[in-house]
């Protein structure tokens, strides 16, 4: 049961991934960016995606319905990719056909490579126990949803929750 939990957890990352690619997709074609190759399209996409969904996350701390405000932002994410995703998964499938193409080792190299990103994604699932994680990576944003944004005098690490943990608060 924990293996189908783990891998129903990373297709909700897969989709987190779609999702801040297409908002980044969206955003870069506003910006009028474009690049030749469809795979540095992509990922400066889901860069820009992800971008700024921690930007519209930053403000969403302070509030104190904190877990309707992540609903928010993640409703805001789809609504400004939902009309890229047609043309993202376009160039997913391109990128996909031309890695098709490619010979036997560079094959055997893109097979390797999502085997390792399997294997880590599923020990990412596993519990946390590293002291660090225990002590500020996870329990600042813990402590953000438990008791709204405001330093704990007694905690040195909840004064600010780092950008990149916004994902985690998420």
């Amino acid at each position: 049961m924990a293996l189908v939990a783990s891998l129903a957890v990373l297709l909700a990352v897969a989709l987190f991934a779609v999702t801040a690619t297409t908002a980044g997709h969206r955003l870069l074609r506003l910006c009028s960016i474009g690049f030749i190759s469809d795979v540095e399209h992509l990922l400066c996409s889901a860069a820009f995606g992800v971008i700024g969904i921690e930007v519209l996350l930053f403000p969403v701390q302070s509030w104190s319905r904190i877990r309707l405000g992540v609903g928010i932002v993640l409703g805001i994410s789809l609504l400004l990719g939902a009309s890229e995703f047609a043309p993202v998964l376009n160039k997913i499938s391109r990128v996909l056909r031309e890695a098709g193409g490619s010979s036997r080792f560079e094959k055997f190299l893109i097979a390797f490579t999502g085997l390792i990103l399997l294997v880590e994604g599923l020990a990412a699932m596993g519990p946390v126990a590293g002291s660090d994680a225990l002590h500020y990576h996870f329990s600042a944003p813990q402590l953000v949803l438990q008791s709204g944004f405001h330093p704990d005098f007694f905690l040195s690490h909840s004064f600010f929750t780092g950008q990149s943990h916004l994902l985690i608060l998420a």
